[in-house]
């Protein structure tokens, strides 16, 4: 007899959404690593308009260059806060999938427990199931050579 544990449906059901909760957080990660780069990207561009403002100080500047740089800053200070905002919406959006992940992980690990115990006690039946029939055998060789 093999051993077949009764609740192996629910455990690969588990299984498959631990998978998927697996896939959900990757993709959120890599979701969030998108926008800290946007970011940094935006701060490194806020970086260069200020080496341009102090290298132009120096020089006259128009009127119209002036407005220009300054509404960039601006659509750069506004960007990088937007962008701050969805990180943290993302990093909160992230940590949820990660309880998920836990959850599933957790409900995987009582089922596969079970199903160790389950085996360990299949294998002791099964070695009591033996010990008895080669005791029965002995049993019958011994009878069978005292009777003759």
């Amino acid at each position: 007899m093999s051993f077949r544990f009764r609740l192996q449906k629910v455990l690969n059901y588990r299984d498959d959404q631990k998978k998927l909760a697996e896939e959900d957080l990757a993709c959120c990660l890599r979701e969030l690593l998108k926008v800290e780069r946007e970011i940094e990207t935006l701060q490194e561009e806020e970086q260069r308009l200020l080496l341009f403002r102090r290298g132009n100080m120096v020089q006259e500047l128009n009127i119209n260059t002036l407005k220009t740089v300054e509404g960039y800053d601006h659509y750069l200070k506004d960007s990088i806060q937007q962008k701050q905002q969805e990180l943290i919406l993302i990093q909160k959006e992230a940590e949820e999938k990660r309880q998920v992940l836990l959850t599933c992980w957790q409900g995987c690990q009582v089922l596969e427990n079970l199903k160790e115990k389950n085996l360990h006690s299949f294998l002791e039946e099964e070695k009591k199931r033996e010990q008895f029939i080669n005791d029965e055998i002995s049993l019958f060789i011994y009878n069978k050579r005292v009777l003759q």
